[in-house]
């Protein structure tokens, strides 16, 4: 789905770069033409809300030229930030987001802030104000959300990586609608200063990219932690499936997708056994929209406040009817009560799962990335899921909301194409902290799964 010099690993572009043999203003400027093209099909993707006329070109450091893309969550000083929201307009931003100073250091290339769902409350990116972000396997299917813009701008070739934010899913869901790599690190490991938040306990930054050596240069580069990767032989691997709800309720097409991928790793050695999911599902279900909803609230009054508007004129300005209710209903006080529960009772209870099922010997929980395939455009409150309707936000964010909660790390890798050529993924999670031991594992996997 790429096109141009981007569609080679990070490293090697920096490379080239340094060693003068790639004209790095030369590749900035071949993104900015893909990333302004306007196929009518869509297949560009409508990725971006506002793209640099001038790019600040890095020439030197470990991604020295690379052109990424940042979802418009993040605040930077040159590039207009709005969530994609016509409610943030004016919004004054006093600098660039930690996460986007330090790949500015490294020498990284900032083309562009990507269209995502409105203040990155859902999961489709049918954005009422820039339009929907389309997915380039096929323009009439969503690119998942929140981060979709991030997605469709790597798929489509317009950028080498593109930061994301997950608070349920907002990265590793794009990711793995759109044929990619997506990374949610251990919560707080990358820094947030800067990062529109929907909820701090749950929200990580995160990233978009077309391999797993791609995220471990930039997990190094961000956060210091330059130990290197290992991949371990599959034959030393032993995997945990997630199976009740995760592998019995999804799609015909995932289902058979995954257990394909995971027939091909248990041929190249992998050990991977069937482990209940219930406790996770049920536990998450108990907590994670309490903890979202009650930390949205101070998260969007405080935006308010930012902007010099009354909660209610800034909940007015929002384009979306389905971010609006949203909103509307965050206007009065939560249930601090249920909150704390949720918080200090439940959720240490889900950690406590996760940590369970690690003790037991397994170097890292796997199921689906999510229960069906890219969603159609326009189908934002209901889809089919095995003859049922259900709804689209809690669906698509079922399997990866419990990473979320629990804080642990967790990446989508691609795992091969449904029948109708749209794209599927595996999630691999791993304890909190062990975010490079992830990515090792990680790795081994996605060179297997895609023979």
């Amino acid at each position: 789905m790429t096109a141009g010099g981007i569609d080679r690993p990070l490293r090697d572009i920096a490379a080239a770069v340094r060693d003068g043999s790639l004209d790095p203003a030369r590749l900035a400027a071949q993104c900015l033409v893909r990333a302004r093209t306007r196929a009518p099909d869509g297949a560009d993707g409508n990725a971006f809300t506002v793209l640099a006329d001038t790019p600040v070109v890095g020439t030197s450091g470990p991604l020295a030229g690379v052109p990424y893309a940042a979802k418009d969550a993040l605040e930077t000083a040159v590039l207009d930030t709005c969530a994609a929201s016509p409610a943030l307009e004016g919004l004054r931003i006093d600098g660039d987001a930690d996460i986007i100073d330090r790949l500015t250091r490294a020498g990284a290339t900032l083309i562009g802030k990507t269209n995502m769902h409105e203040l990155s409350f859902g999961v489709t990116s049918n954005n009422a104000a820039f339009g929907p972000v389309r997915n380039p396997y096929d323009p009439a299917r969503s690119a998942g959300g929140s981060s979709g813009g991030s997605a469709a701008a790597v798929a489509s070739g317009a950028a080498a990586f593109a930061l994301a934010a997950d608070t349920g899913g907002s990265a590793r869901i794009p990711a793995a609608l759109c044929g990619l790599v997506g990374f949610r690190p251990t919560t707080g490991r990358w820094p947030d200063r800067g990062l529109l938040k929907v909820s701090p306990t749950r929200d990580a930054a995160g990233a978009i990219c077309r391999s797993v050596d791609d995220v471990a240069l930039l997990d190094a580069i961000v956060t210091g932690d330059g130990a290197p990767l290992s991949a371990p032989p599959l034959s030393s691997l032993r995997l945990a499936l997630l199976t009740d709800p995760y592998m019995t309720d999804v799609s015909p097409a995932i289902r058979s997708a995954v257990t394909a991928g995971l027939d091909r790793l248990r041929a190249a050695g992998a050990v991977i056994e069937a482990v209940s999911g219930r406790d996770l599902f049920e536990l998450e279900e108990a907590c994670g929209f309490a903890i979202a909803l009650f930390e949205a609230r101070g998260e969007m009054h405080a935006l308010a406040d930012r902007l010099g508007l009354p909660f209610a004129a800034f909940v007015r300005k929002v384009a979306g009817p389905d971010v609006r209710g949203i909103l509307e209903s965050l206007a009065e006080p939560g249930d601090k009560d249920a909150y704390e529960t949720a918080l200090h009772v439940t959720r240490p209870k889900l950690q406590q799962a996760y940590a369970d099922i690690f003790a037991a010997g397994f170097d890292a929980v796997v199921l689906p990335a999510t229960p069906v395939t890219a969603p159609r455009i326009g189908e934002d409150e209901e889809i089919d899921l095995n003859g049922r309707a259900v709804p689209v936000f809690s669906t698509l964010a079922r399997h990866t909301s419990p990473a979320s909660v629990a804080g642990v790390p967790s990446i989508t890798i691609p795992i091969g194409c449904a029948d109708d050529g749209l794209p599927v993924g595996l999630l691999a999670e791993a304890p909190a902290g062990a975010d490079r031991r992830l990515l090792a594992v990680a790795e081994a996997l996605s060179g297997a799964v895609l023979r």
